[in-house]
C-alpha cells in the first residue's frame, strides 16, 4: 500500500481489465464456454466424417458441379473440413480431441485462465507436429481431401525437415515438437508421468506378491488341516502312543524343490526329521519321610502337563530355505545344515561359507525377522560347533507345567539339597540346577517378562522337596505384591517382611547369624553346613558336644542340633536400594562372599537393572544371573554383561548363566498358576505354624522403650558423626549423608541417636539442627576419659 493511499484511507483504484476478466472467469461465462465448446465439437466431428470431395467449395479448388451439399454441416461445414482436410490432413482429426480436452478440464472444475496462452500454443504446435509427422510416416498415402496424409503444411514441413535433418533427425524433431504440445496443451509432467508410471508397477508387483502369499498361506493352512484330520482318523484307529521328542531335522537331496541350479542341489543338505525314542513315563516323586509328623505335599496339587504339539516338517523346511535364500540376497554364503525344534522357538544351524564373518551374520537380525514374519530372532554362534544358531519363534508356544520339570527323572534323581525347576531348555529337555553350588542368584527382567512367575516357581520346587526342619525361608517384598502369600507357612523364620527398613534390619540379622554359623563350624571342626548336619545325624541319641582345649568332650554343654538352609528371597532390590542403599549394599555384600558354606544362599530379583541398582559390588558376587527380556541393550549389558536379554519373546523366556559355565543357557520359564500356588499353600500351612526366630522379632521391637521415644541401638559411627556436627557448629541428615557416605535411614537414625543424647536440638523445620554442646565439648571428653 502506497503512502498517498495510507493517507486517504481509500483503496487503491481497481485496473480497468481486471474487471471484465472477473467477469470472463465467473461460473456463468464458463458455463457458457463449455455449451459453446460442445457444440463445436459436434460440428468438427460431423464435418468431418461426412466430408464429401464433390461438394462445392470453390476455394479450394473442390468439384462445384452440382448445387446440392452432402455434407450434414452445410456448406459452412463442407467449407470447414476442406479448409482443414487441404491445409492439416489426416491431422485434422486433433481439432475436435482437443477441443473434447478442453471440455474434460472445464467439467473437472480445473481454472483454466493461467493456461489459456499455453493451451492456444500448445494445440496449434500438436497440429503442426502431428501433421508433419503423418506426413513423414505414411508418405504418399492419400488423405480424404486428395492430398496427402500431412496436408498442405505438412507435407511442406516434413520436406524442409528431411532436406536438412534427414529422416531420422526429422522424426525425432517432430517427436519432440508433438511432446512439447502435449506438455504445453494439457498438465503433463514427463517426470509425475514416469514416477506415477513407477509407482503403479511397484503397487501392481506388490499386489501380486501379496496375492501369491496368500495363496500360499491357504494352501498351507489346508494342508495343515488335512494332516490335523488326519491324525484324527489314525488315533481313532490306533492305540495310543507316547509322543516322541523333537530331535533334529536333516533334509535329503530329494527335499530340494525342482529347478534348483546345481550349484543349489551340491550344497550340505538343508535340514529331514529323525525322532527320539519315546520318553519315559513320568513317575511321582518319592524321598525319604522327614522326621516328625510333617509330609510333603503331593504333584497331584499341580495341574499335568498338556501334550506337546506336533512338529510340521514341511514348515520348517520351508523356513529353512527362506534363511538361505535371505542369506543370498546380502551375499552370505552358507546352507542351514540342522533344525532343532523346541517347545517355543526353533534353532536353525547355519553354517556359513569359508571367509564370512559371524558379525556380518549377526547384523542381519531385523532383515531375517522380516523374512520370516517373526517378532524377533536371536542369532548366536553355537559353542564347539562351526555353525551360527538362528533362534525363530514357533507359531504355536506350548506351556510348560511345573509338574513336568518336577516329574522329569533329572530332577527326580538330583541329589541337591536345594534344587531349582527352571524349565525346559530349548531343545525340550527339561533344565534344572543346585542353588547351593550357586551360590546365589541374581534375576532381572521387564515388567511382565515372567520374572515373578518364574520366581514362584523356583520356590515351589524346594517346598516339594524339603521340610522346614531342612530349609527355611525369609521373603523380602517391598512391592506387598508377589511373597505375600506365603505368609504363615512353616517353612519362614519371620514374617514377610515389606518395609524397607526392616528389610535392612533382617539383612543385618542375617549377616550376625551367618557369623553365628561360622563359629559353630569352627566349633566342631567342619567346612561347611552339610558335613555339620551328616555329623549331627551320625551321632546317635547322646548327641555332639564340642570339645575343649585338652581335646575332651565338656559334658555341661549342650549338644548340637541340625541348622536348616537359610534362603532369602527378594522380590525388589531397588525398592530397597532407594530407601538405604549403603546398608542393603553392605549387608548384601559380606552374605554373598562368605554365606555359601554355612547354608545362607540369596536370591535377588529387580525389575530395573541399571548401574544405580546393580552396582558393581552386587554383581561381582552373583556370578549365577538370570535375565528375562528387558527393554533395551543396555539393560542386559548390565545384568549379564552381554546383550541378547532384549530380544528374548517374554512370558518367562530366559537367558541363564548356570554355576560354572562361561556360556548363556536360554530356557523356557515352568508356568506355575496363582491356583496352583495357593493349594500348594493351604496344604503347608495344614502341616503346621511357623516358628519364627525370637532374635529376628526382639531386634525389630528394641526400636522404642515404654515411653514410645526412640532408643535406637548405638551405631558404629556415632562417634565420628558426633564430633563432625560439633566442629562444624550446626546438624543436618544431607550433611551427615554427604560427609560420611551414608543413606538416608541410617542418617537419619544417628540424627535421633544424638538428639537423644543431648548433643542436637530437635528438628526446626528445613533449618539446620542447633548444636547443644560447646564447641570444646569433645576436648573436656577426652581429656576426662585420658
Amino acid at each position: 500500500m502506497s503512502a498517498t493511499t495510507r493517507r486517504s484511507g481509500k483503496p487503491p483504484a481497481r485496473r480497468k481489465g481486471s474487471r471484465w476478466s472477473h467477469i470472463l472467469d465467473g461460473p456463468l461465462v464458463s458455463e457458457a464456454l463449455t455449451l459453446a465448446l460442445m457444440a463445436l465439437t459436434a460440428l468438427l466431428l460431423i464435418s468431418f466424417l461426412t466430408y464429401n470431395a464433390a461438394d462445392p467449395a470453390p476455394v479450394f479448388g473442390a468439384a462445384s458441379g452440382r448445387r446440392g451439399v452432402a455434407n450434414a454441416a452445410g456448406p459452412l461445414g463442407a467449407f470447414v473440413a476442406a479448409a482443414c482436410f487441404q491445409l492439416l490432413g489426416l491431422a485434422a482429426y486433433l481439432l475436435p480431441l482437443g477441443t473434447a480436452l478442453a471440455i474434460w478440464e472445464r467439467l473437472r472444475q480445473r481454472p483454466p485462465r493461467p493456461r489459456r496462452g499455453t493451451s492456444v500454443l500448445g494445440m496449434g504446435l500438436l497440429l503442426w507436429s502431428g501433421a508433419a509427422l503423418l506426413h513423414l510416416v505414411l508418405g504418399t498415402a492419400a488423405s480424404p481431401a486428395g492430398r496427402s496424409p500431412g496436408g498442405l503444411l505438412g507435407s511442406e514441413t516434413a520436406s524442409g525437415l528431411v532436406g536438412m535433418v534427414g529422416s531420422v533427425g526429422a522424426g525425432i524433431v517432430l517427436v519432440t515438437l508433438l511432446l512439447l504440445a502435449l506438455i504445453f496443451s494439457t498438465r503433463l509432467s514427463l517426470q509425475s508421468t514416469a514416477g506415477s508410471l513407477g509407482r503403479r508397477a511397484k503397487s501392481t508387483g506388490a499386489q501380486g506378491r501379496l496375492a501369491w502369499a496368500r495363496l500360499k498361506e491357504q494352501h498351507r493352512r489346508r494342508q495343515i488341516q488335512r494332516q490335523a484330520v488326519r491324525r484324527q482318523l489314525n488315533k481313532e484307529r490306533q492305540p495310543p502312543r507316547p509322543t516322541p521328542e523333537r530331535t533334529p531335522i536333516v533334509l535329503r537331496d530329494t527335499d530340494l524343490p525342482e529347478g534348483r541350479t546345481a550349484s543349489a542341489a551340491a550344497s550340505p543338505p538343508a535340514p529331514t526329521p529323525r525322532r527320539h525314542a519315546p520318553p519315559q513315563p513320568a513317575r511321582q516323586l518319592t524321598l525319604p519321610d522327614p522326621p516328625g509328623d510333617y509330609s510333603l505335599p503331593p504333584l497331584t496339587l499341580l495341574t499335568p502337563g498338556d501334550e506337546r504339539l506336533p512338529v510340521d516338517e514341511d514348515e520348517l523346511k520351508d523356513r529353512a530355505r527362506q534363511l538361505t535364500e535371505k542369506f543370498q540376497e546380502f551375499g552370505i554364503g552358507g546352507t542351514v545344515v540342522s533344525i532343532h525344534p523346541g517347545p517355543v522357538i526353533t534353532t536353525f544351524e547355519f553354517k556359513p561359507d569359508a571367509g564370512v564373518k559371524v558379525s556380518k551374520v549377526t547384523s542381519m537380525v531385523d532383515d531375517l525377522s522380516m523374512a520370516l514374519q517373526a517378532d524377533t530372532i536371536r542369532v548366536e554362534r553355537l559353542a564347539g560347533k562351526a555353525t551360527i544358531g538362528i533362534e525363530v519363534p514357533n507359531r504355536q508356544r506350548e506351556t510348560i507345567r511345573i509338574r513336568e520339570i518336577l516329574e522329569d527323572p533329572a530332577f527326580m534323581d538330583s541329589t541337591a539339597c536345594l534344587p531349582l525347576a527352571l524349565g525346559k531348555g530349548i531343545d525340550g529337555k527339561a533344565c534344572s540346577t543346585a542353588l547351593e553350588k550357586m551360590p546365589h542368584l541374581l534375576i532381572a527382567g521387564a515388567t511382565g517378562s515372567g520374572k515373578s512367575v518364574a520366581l514362584n516357581s523356583m520356590i515351589a520346587s524346594i517346598l516339594f522337596r524339603a521340610s522346614p526342619d531342612e530349609v527355611k525361608f525369609i521373603f523380602i517384598d517391598p512391592k506387598m505384591l508377589e511373597l505375600g502369600i506365603y505368609e504363615d507357612i512353616p517353612h519362614l523364620i519371620c514374617p514377610v517382611v515389606t518395609d524397607a527398613d526392616r528389610a535392612a534390619r533382617v539383612l543385618r540379622w542375617a549377616v550376625g547369624e551367618m557369623t553365628r554359623r561360622y563359629q559353630l563350624l569352627f566349633k566342631f571342626g567342619v567346612r561347611n553346613l552339610e558335613q555339620y548336619n551328616r555329623m549331627v545325624s551320625g551321632a546317635g541319641k547322646e548327641g555332639l558336644r564340642p570339645t575343649g582345649k585338652d581335646g575332651e568332650v565338656d559334658p555341661n554343654s549342650e549338644p548340637a542340633t541340625k541348622q536348616p538352609f537359610l534362603i532369602i528371597v527378594i522380590d525388589e532390590l531397588a525398592d530397597l536400594m532407594m530407601a538405604s542403599s549403603k546398608e542393603v549394599e553392605a549387608s548384601i555384600q559380606r552374605l554373598a562372599q562368605m554365606a555359601r558354606a554355612v547354608g545362607i544362599h540369596l536370591i535377588v530379583a529387580t525389575q530395573r537393572p541399571s548401574v544405580d541398582v546393580l552396582t558393581g559390588i552386587i554383581k561381582a558376587n552373583f556370578p549365577c544371573r538370570m535375565a528375562f527380556r528387558v527393554s533395551s541393550r543396555t539393560d542386559s549389558n548390565v545384568i549379564l554383561d552381554q546383550k541378547g536379554a532384549e530380544r528374548l519373546l517374554g512370558m518367562g523366556d530366559m537367558l541363564f548363566l548356570p554355576p560354572g559355565a562361561a556360556t548363556l543357557k536360554r530356557v523356557h520359564g515352568a508356568f506355575l498358576e496363582e491356583a496352583e500356588a495357593l493349594r500348594l499353600i493351604a496344604y503347608l500351612r495344614k502341616q503346621g505354624k511357623p516358628v519364627y526366630n525370637k532374635e529376628i522379632l526382639k531386634d525389630e521391637e528394641e526400636g522404642t522403650d515404654s515411653s514410645g521415644l526412640p532408643t535406637l541401638p548405638r551405631d558404629e559411627l556415632f562417634d565420628q558423626a558426633a564430633r563432625l556436627v560439633v566442629s562444624m557448629g550446626q546438624a543436618s541428615v544431607s550433611n551427615l549423608q554427604r560427609r560420611l557416605a551414608l543413606g538416608y535411614a541410617r542418617a537419619a537414625r544417628l540424627m535421633d541417636s544424638l538428639e537423644a543424647e543431648g548433643i542436637v536440638g530437635p528438628p526446626e523445620g528445613s533449618k539446620p539442627r542447633q548444636v547443644l554442646v560447646p564447641p570444646d565439648y569433645f576436648e573436656e571428653v577426652d581429656s576426662t576419659h585420658f
